[in-house]
């Protein structure tokens, strides 16, 4: 499907980094944009951008995930949003941290993947862009 054809995007954590410029970009192509994060203030400045909706939704809320974006018609979804756990070495890290990397990360990602495909699937048009992290790829030492 050509990118002219494509009106509306969801984009996650929209409110910094990677998440905030595809949400810049895809308004400035005139397409209304779907913003998603935990930080209402961030979101509401990307509003200037263009025909932008912010949405204030932790990714590790499950029902809410289905219930917000289920709603939503989209022919785009960027899943942007992340968190890590700072630099501590692995075997040190907290386990409720970990926990909240992992519903942030994978179980965000995959929900909200979930949560927009039966509207994609039935008008036959969709696309899905998962963003990840170089933590995937290479371990991040604290030590000198």
């Amino acid at each position: 499907m050509a990118w002219k054809d494509d009106e509306t995007a969801l984009v996650t954590g929209a409110s910094s980094g990677i998440g905030a410029a595809t949400v810049r970009l895809l308004a400035a192509r005139g397409l209304k944009v779907h913003a998603v994060a935990r930080r209402l203030d961030r979101l509401s400045e990307l509003s200037a951008c263009g025909d932008v909706t912010p949405h204030a939704l932790d990714m590790r809320d499950r029902d809410a995930l289905y219930e917000i974006l289920g709603a939503l018609d989209v022919d785009i979804l960027v899943n942007s949003a992340g968190v890590g756990s700072q630099f501590d070495p692995f075997h040190e890290l907290d386990p409720d941290k970990i926990d909240a990397t992992l519903q942030t990360n994978v179980g965000g990602t995959v929900h909200a993947v979930r949560a927009v495909s039966p509207s994609m699937v039935g008008r036959g048009r969709g696309h899905i862009v998962n963003i990840g992290s170089i933590f995937g790829l290479h371990a991040i030492s604290t030590a000198v």
